[in-house]
């Protein structure tokens, strides 16, 4: 073999820590995609306002980008439940416990393994201000973008809309893994990105792109609180308020909380609520800085700075809580004295 081609990237982040997401950088390119991004040096065209602007010192004339994209999420797990599993001497999680529902046992005997599959890909859509189910399967992403170096000029003037960041799925509301996000949705949308790139010679480049973006976050999911005090609750229901259900005074109002008055009591694996939110943020402005060297056709190095930049999403957030927890506060301890001290 022979190598052709040398190119060199350097990315830089300032910050004292660096994380990578699965959802970011997917939905730009499909050149860069294929070679996981690694173009730092070697910019994809147009898409260059995002990996490196200064590679669009290399576009001639009037350039039109237009690319469309399939995505789709697969994500599942095994829930198994660790040796000496157990909440305040509980077990028999209907998640991992295969043993009969109806069996009145607080000890599991045969534990399982659940599996959690996703069913297809959520949106949330900024006009109806709610997430969206897709169709099982694939999605189309579209993407564009346009650049424009006049005859003569060192100057390239771009633009493009692009995604620097989705994802989102949903589950069946059956699914062991509601506790996991029932539907989830990141995005961040860059529906504005003016560009310019200069050549300052004939081999290095320079280059500036400011990226207007709208970003969303969306989640529904179910949750419960597999904790020692939810395992007390049950612990009151089950063993110590049988005897005083019908003979219920003031006396064990006070001594018991009042908690034996609630129709329903709490469990440490009981469905406890739903969370609800969807927050959003119009604008969100970045910018990336780029420069590319390129000596000859075999090496090229590349540098690019892409900006962070602090959301203040707002939004709306709704709870809705399961009988157990309104019985709970509002028949159990909002009846007795001692019950509303705790």
């Amino acid at each position: 073999g022979k190598l052709t081609y040398l190119a060199l990237a350097l990315a830089t982040v300032w910050s004292s820590a660096s994380h990578a997401m699965l959802s970011q950088n997917m939905s730009i390119d499909l050149r860069s995609l294929s070679l996981g991004n690694a173009v730092t040096a070697d910019p994809p065209g147009i898409n260059a306002i995002h990996f490196n602007p200064a590679g669009l010192t290399k576009i001639q004339g009037l350039q039109l980008d237009v690319q469309l994209m399939m995505a789709d999420f697969s994500i599942s797990a095994d829930l198994s439940a660790p040796a000496n599993y157990r909440v305040f001497g509980y077990s028999d999680d209907p998640l991992v416990c295969d043993d009969s529902p109806n069996d009145n046992q607080p000890l599991c005997s045969q534990f399982k393994t659940a599996h959690t599959d996703v069913e297809g890909v959520a949106l949330y859509l900024p006009v109806l201000d709610k997430m969206i189910k897709m169709p099982p399967g694939p999605i189309a992403a579209p993407t564009a973008g346009i650049a424009y170096k006049p005859p003569g000029s060192k100057f390239t003037y771009a633009d493009a809309i692009y995604a620097p960041m989705i994802a989102g799925y949903y589950r069946d509301d059956k699914d062991p893994g509601v506790y996991m996000g029932k539907k989830v949705a990141l995005e961040r949308i860059t529906y504005l990105s003016p560009s310019v790139a200069y050549q300052l010679t004939d081999d290095l480049s320079v280059g500036l792109s400011v990226g207007m973006s709208y970003q969303a976050v969306g989640l529904n999911t179910d949750f419960r609180a597999p904790n020692e005090l939810v395992g007390v609750f049950r612990l009151f229901d089950e063993d110590i308020c049988g005897p005083f259900r019908e003979n219920v005074n003031i006396v064990t109002d006070l001594i018991l909380f009042g908690i034996c008055n609630a129709d329903e009591s709490l469990g440490p694996f009981k469905k406890m609520a739903n969370l609800d939110v969807a927050l959003q943020q119009t604008l969100s402005p970045t910018y990336n800085l780029g420069i590319l060297w390129e000596p000859n056709d075999r090496f090229a190095w590349g540098a690019v700075y892409q900006s962070g930049n602090k959301m203040r999403m707002k939004g709306k957030y709704k709870i809705t809580y399961e009988n157990g927890a309104r019985s709970i506060i509002n028949q159990g301890l909002q009846s007795s004295v001692t019950g509303q001290i705790l």
